[in-house]
């Protein structure tokens, strides 16, 4: 984008280089002549003009799209199943992703900064209501003690 700006600024000092010279006295080129140059210098810079709005606009298309995307993927996301200990939490999504926060406390602030961690592993939810985590194991929430979320029904209030 920078290198169409500059050649757009070398093609305006081009064209009024050459209206300068074109004015001085010693000038010998005929009058229609000079007309028909600084039409097609128009329509040249007109031109250029219209393919850097083109492509300023595709570039603001895709970064508007990128965003977007993220944030949907992101609002989408939701916690379905939290665990708390002294060893940190690991939060349990929608989207079948378990994501972990070493030596994290059980604050507000700590549960959101889940949403933007990286995801550890995957998890299934059995019939019985158990979890199936890739790698680990079965998990039954409703007979360990830690868990602070269970089926997206919080049993603890954070401060």
């Amino acid at each position: 984008m920078e290198k169409i700006k500059n050649i757009l600024l070398k093609s305006c000092l081009s064209l009024f280089l050459f209206l300068f010279i074109c004015t001085l006295p010693r000038c010998t080129k005929d009058d229609s002549l000079k007309e028909r140059e600084l039409n097609l210098k128009e329509k040249e810079l007109n031109i250029r003009e219209k393919e850097l709005a083109k492509k300023e606009n595709a570039t603001n298309k895709v970064e508007t799209d990128n965003k977007s995307s993220k944030e949907e993927n992101q609002n989408k996301r939701k916690l379905q199943y939290l665990f708390s200990s002294n060893g940190g939490l690991v939060g349990y999504f929608n989207d079948g992703t378990v994501v972990g926060c070493p030596r994290c406390d059980l604050i507000r602030e700590n549960v959101k900064g889940l949403y933007n961690k990286k995801s550890n592993g995957t998890f299934a939810i059995n019939n019985d209501g158990t979890l199936n985590v890739k790698g680990t194991g079965t998990i039954d929430p409703k007979s360990e003690a830690g868990w602070v979320m269970i089926n997206y029904k919080w049993l603890v209030d954070l401060e």
